[in-house]
Formats: C-alpha cells, sequence, structure tokens
C-alpha cells in the first residue's frame, strides 16, 4: 500500500522539487 500512495505522490508532486 505505501508503495502505491508513495508513487501517486511522487507523480502528483515529486520529491526532488
Amino acid at each position: 500500500m505505501a508503495s502505491s500512495t508513495f508513487q501517486g505522490i511522487q507523480r502528483y508532486r515529486p520529491l526532488g522539487q
């Protein structure tokens, strides 16, 4: 589950920025 949420967040709001 965490993987799915983490990917969704990175796609919408990348941590790189």
